[in-house]
């Protein structure tokens, strides 16, 4: 904490901290929707596209089509992010004080209250923190200086989003490295 009480992070986000972030974003209740719909529409399009015999079979057939429709559609995804991941290596600067989070970037600069903040999740490598629009901020624990100055972050979040604060109680392991 400096000396404004503000907690100050340098962030550097590396090509597996993108696959981290991309893996916890995507699989959530928004993916299983998208599966699910899928699921359904293709299904749809085959029975309509086979006419009205419903037999064992075909219903096997259309499912089995469906799921793997769904895991095509999901891998193209994944295929076109790895794209963007090949080079990626960016620093993030984080300044978190009583009123907001700031957000600065090489070419960028975001501020949020901490009223935008619908949860943060603590996982063993990392903080995600969830914005109201969708959008997750990822804060890797080995850039943190000591096991302290995570402590002193947990309770910062802690004291400003009370219960949408999904964090671990121990003081054991804390993702340092």
């Amino acid at each position: 904490m400096n000396e404004k009480g503000e907690i100050e992070l340098e962030v550097n986000l590396e090509h597996l901290d993108f696959w981290r972030y991309y893996i916890y974003s995507y699989f959530n209740f928004n993916t299983v929707l998208f599966i699910c719909f899928n699921f359904a529409l293709f299904g749809f399009a085959l029975l309509v596209f086979l006419g009205n015999s419903f037999t064992g079979s075909r219903i096997i057939g259309l499912l089995i089509s469906s799921f793997l429709f769904s895991i095509l559609s999901i891998l193209f995804s994944i295929y076109m992010s790895a794209e963007i991941a090949v080079d990626f290596e960016t620093t993030f600067k984080y300044k978190f004080s009583d009123k907001k989070i700031e957000i600065i970037g090489k070419d960028s600069f975001s501020e949020f209250k901490w009223s935008c903040f619908t949860t943060v999740k603590e996982k063993k490598n990392h903080f995600f923190l969830s914005l109201k629009d969708g959008q997750i901020t990822m804060i890797p624990k080995k850039d943190f200086t000591n096991k302290e100055d995570i402590l002193e972050f947990r309770e910062l979040l802690r004291t400003k989003l009370e219960d949408k604060a999904l964090l671990k109680k121990s003081v054991g392991k804390l993702g340092l490295k």
